[in-house]
Parts: C-alpha cells; sequence; structure tokens
C-alpha cells in the first residue's frame, strides 16, 4: 500500500486526461483486433469478452476460428491484449487516485480501491496465458486450464467493473459533499442577510 499511496501522490489531472487518451487509443486497437478474429469465427465473441465459457463451448469456438484464426487470436491479438490491460489499469487508477485525493483529503481507508484496476490486470494477463494455452493445445484442451482461464475472465470482468463503479461513487461522493457545503453556505449567506 505504500507504493500505491506514493503513486496516488503524484497524480494530477494532466495525467488522468493523458491516460484517458491512451486507454480511448488502446480500446479502439483492442476492438479492430478482437474484430478480425472474430471474423473467422462468423462474427462470434471472442473467449475473452465473454462472461465465462464451458470446455465445450471454447472448444467449439477454437475449432470454428480455423487455423489461420487461431493463428491470428494467438500471434497478433494476444500481442494488443497484453498491452491494452495496462491502458484501463492505467486510466482507473489514476482516475480513481485523483478521486480519492479530493474525495477525503485526510488518510484515507478507501486506499484499497486502487488495487481493484491491479487485479484487473493481473486477471486479464493470467486469462491471456490460459487462452493461449488453450490455442496450443487444440483440438485436446484441458478442461482444467479451461475452467481456470475461464474463472480469470470473470475475475477480470469483476474487477475492472469494480474499478468503473468505484469511478462512479467516488464521483457521486464528491458531487454530494460539494453540493451540501453550497446548501449550507447558501443558507449562511441568507441567515446572515436576514439577521441585518
Amino acid at each position: 500500500m505504500k507504493y500505491l499511496k506514493i503513486a496516488k501522490s503524484k497524480i494530477n489531472i494532466f495525467v488522468v486526461i493523458m491516460s484517458l487518451i491512451i486507454f480511448i487509443l488502446g480500446m479502439i486497437i483492442m476492438r479492430q483486433s478482437a474484430n478480425r478474429v472474430s471474423e473467422y469465427a462468423g462474427g462470434e465473441t471472442i473467449l475473452d469478452l465473454r462472461m465465462g465459457y464451458s470446455e465445450k463451448s471454447a472448444k467449439q469456438y477454437l475449432e470454428q476460428l480455423g487455423k489461420k484464426g487461431r493463428e491470428e487470436y494467438y500471434n497478433n491479438f494476444y500481442k494488443v491484449d497484453l498491452f491494452y490491460p495496462l491502458t484501463y489499469t492505467l486510466f482507473y487508477f489514476c482516475a480513481i487516485a485523483i478521486l480519492l485525493k479530493k474525495c477525503c483529503k485526510e488518510k484515507n481507508k478507501l486506499d484499497f480501491l486502487l488495487l481493484l484496476p491491479i487485479f484487473g490486470l493481473i486477471f486479464d494477463w493470467g486469462e491471456n496465458l490460459f487462452i493461449r494455452s488453450l490455442i496450443n493445445q487444440f483440438p485436446d484442451i484441458s478442461q482444467v486450464i479451461c475452467q481456470t482461464s475461464s474463472i480469470f475472465t470473470m475475475l477480470k470482468f469483476i474487477f475492472v467493473y469494480s474499478s468503473l463503479l468505484s469511478i462512479v461513487c467516488l464521483k457521486a461522493l464528491i458531487t454530494i459533499k460539494q453540493t451540501c457545503k453550497l446548501v449550507v453556505a447558501i443558507k449562511k449567506k441568507r441567515t446572515n442577510k436576514n439577521s441585518k
């Protein structure tokens, strides 16, 4: 947590904006790459973007991809999907950090929220390794590796969406605090005006 707090202290609005731009560019590149892979399977959603999958559905999907589709997934999409998690982790981390600084100036018990995007990154990279292993094993894919890959995919989504939800909730909390301060200031001003 010490290193997270140091990183948090270095983040400003410029860093957040730059990380957002990098995230958006990364998302565009990742979506294009995912669509290229998906075309080999007749438009089927790639394994990385499913909320879990069975051994049967994974095997069926890899079969639908064909040799060229599996090569595209293994060689090209894999490279993009190693970089893309870094982009969303950087943005979510920076956004959460700056909102935590605005929300709670004192020592913050909510600093653990900074770990959410980092866990998302870890599970995304793990998922990538397991899917790559499934492609290597095809057509005799391991049930254990398939189940583990599916679990990592679900955990990735849980942590990524939790990061996004944290950003929304922190922004809402800041807005509520600012609104309360404004209401109190207006009431105080009216009270002072009426007492004169």
